[in-house]
């Protein structure tokens, strides 16, 4: 076994220790040497950040079980190439939208560095569809239509099946054109007729057809979903 390897069965060994007698932050404090070590390995940051997502570390760190997953992220986009940095970037912009949601005042005063964040997501992995996804809600908790939409249509274009997307097209265009908003479901229902997510997509739809009075695609779709 070579030197690398000793180390690091001594430390995974010693913050176990101080995981088993609930000294959270000296276990934390152990493995985070792992990080300093080995700075290139992107494993050791997935693994602390799993640490810092315990219920026993958050009842311990509390708001602050965040802030040190943000620095986490930070240190592993420093020093991983772009490929493997991709996961922590999504996981930033994950904990950003926890944090906004849980604290709107931490929001208000962490606006630049979250839009820095956006920003530099959006030039680095621009087909990355969960990073779009994660960029709507911090727009939605902002408050930020326009640039949810924005957003929203780009995703939408890389994956016009991923149900939640057609969800949220359906529920803007429905704002503008509610046949537009039905034309999007009867689509998606078209392409995926076998999917878990079609009993949700017939409630919906044949809510917007009521709203058209539509009574025949009303009860076309009652029907199906009455005898699914």
């Amino acid at each position: 076994m070579d030197t690398k390897e000793n180390t690091i069965k001594k430390i995974e060994k010693l913050t176990q220790k101080y995981f088993d007698d609930n000294e959270i932050r000296l276990a934390l404090k152990s493995y985070r040497e792992l990080l300093t070590l080995f700075p290139q390995d992107k494993i050791y940051y997935i693994n602390y950040l799993d640490f810092l997502e315990n219920e026993i570390v958050i009842a311990e760190l509390l708001w602050s079980a965040y802030e040190e997953s943000i620095v986490c992220c930070d240190i592993a986009i420093q020093y991983l190439n772009q490929e493997e940095a991709e996961y922590f970037y999504l996981k930033k912009l994950e904990l950003y939208v926890t944090m906004t949601d849980s604290d709107f005042k931490w929001y208000i005063e962490h606006k630049q560095e979250v839009q820095n964040l956006i920003s530099a997501t959006l030039q680095k992995y621009p087909k990355n569809v969960d990073a779009l996804k994660r960029i709507m809600a911090l727009y939605r908790l902002q408050g930020n239509k326009e640039k949810e939409n924005e957003i929203l249509n780009i995703a939408y274009e890389l994956e016009p099946d991923d149900f939640l997307l057609v969800v949220f097209k359906a529920n803007y265009l429905e704002e503008k054109d509610t046949l537009e908003s039905i034309n999007v479901l009867e689509n998606w229902i078209l392409i995926n007729p076998t999917s878990p997510s079609l009993d949700t997509a017939y409630q919906k739809i044949i809510r917007l057809y009521q709203k058209t009075k539509n009574q025949e695609k009303i009860d076309f779709y009652q029907d199906i979903l009455d005898n699914k």
